[in-house]
Order: C-alpha cells, then structure tokens, then sequence
C-alpha cells in the first residue's frame, strides 16, 4: 500500500473518530432512573381516610417524572367495599379520584417537568366506604408506587459521565481537520505521481 492510500486511509479513520466523538458529544442523552415508594396501611374506620406522602428526592439535573402503582397486596384492596384512592400533587390539584386499586394500577400519571432541586411530594389518600363491613376491621393494604424520572441531558452521553464536553468537541474538531489535511495530502501525491507518470510518457 502506497503513501497516498494510507494518507487516505488514515484520513478516513480520522473522520470517523472525531465525527463519533462530536455526535457523542451534541445529539442530547436520556436517562431513566426508578425507585419505589412502599407503605404499609393501617386501615381506617368505615367512611375514615388515612393519607401518606409519595416522595422522591431532588435532582441536579431537570427530569420528567412519571408516577404507577408496582406493586399492592393485603384484603383491603379486595371486594366491593375496599379501600379507594386519592393522589393530589404538591399544587393541590386531584389526579386521580376515588378509584379502585385495580383501577390505579392500570394507570401512568405523566407529572410533567421537575426543575433541577425540586422534590416531588404527592399526597396520597385511602378512604374505606362507610359500607364496608366488619371483615375489614383488621384487613390490611401494602402498596408500591414506582417513580420514573427521565433525564434529558444536552451535552450527550458525555454529559452524565462528568467530562468536559466543550473539550471533547475541540479534540473531535482536531480529528477532523486532521483528516481533512491526510485526505488532501493523499490527494495531492495522486496528482504528483499522474503528473509523473504523463511526464514519463
């Protein structure tokens, strides 16, 4: 292989390195991270509710959080007479009103964009209906809601790893400018060697 095809060649390498590494860098990132929330119900008397909160802490970063029921269990939540729900968010606004467990867990509550330092804080609600009867006296409700915080990071893939990402795009622009002069440098001994070759002949 001669002078010129490795210059083109290596000029070729060069592009693609620095274009990766400038894409790796610009096209924004997602990222979703989960935890649960989980609690254990006393439950109220007949026509009584009893309330907890659903947390999850801040973020550094802006996210989007959507909040589902994962798990539940307990004879409270079963029957014509179980336990209903209520979930208000932070601003005192009902998401979600006097539903079954069946029909919480069926559902995925988009709660929209959470700045970087804000908590997520919803009130949830478990009202016995004043028919229940004595069965549910010392029934018993575990649940478990699931919260998803989707991160959309601009800065790319680069930019959860903590590195400098206005470094990284200089370095993919010098990988670029460095193929650029191998695939002219290759170009111009083509041009040299069919200048030689017609002088010869």
């Amino acid at each position: 292989m001669n002078r010129s095809h490795l210059s083109r060649l290596a000029g070729l390498v060069a592009a693609v390195i620095g274009a990766s590494i400038a894409i790796t860098a610009i096209v924004p990132a997602s990222a979703v991270t989960s935890n649960e929330s989980r609690v254990q119900l006393r439950v109220p008397a007949p026509g009584h509710s009893v309330s907890w909160e659903v947390t999850s802490p801040a973020d550094t970063h802006a996210r989007r959080i959507v909040l589902s029921l994962a798990d539940s269990s307990g004879a409270a939540l079963q029957g014509a007479d179980s336990l209903r729900f209520i979930l208000r968010d932070s601003h005192g606004i009902t998401f979600f009103n006097g539903g079954t467990v069946e029909q919480l867990r069926a559902e995925r509550f988009d709660l929209g964009e959470f700045s970087a330092g804000e908590e997520l804080r919803v009130e949830a609600r478990a009202v016995l209906p004043e028919t229940a009867g004595n069965e549910y006296r010392t029934a018993q409700a575990s649940l478990a809601f699931r919260v998803d915080a989707e991160q959309n990071e601009q800065g790319g893939i680069l930019a959860f790893t903590g590195l400098d990402v206005s470094g990284m795009l200089a370095l993919a622009l010098s990988f670029i400018v460095g193929a650029i002069l191998l695939l002219l440098v290759g170009r111009r001994r083509n041009i040299e060697k069919e200048g030689e070759h017609n002088a010869a002949s």
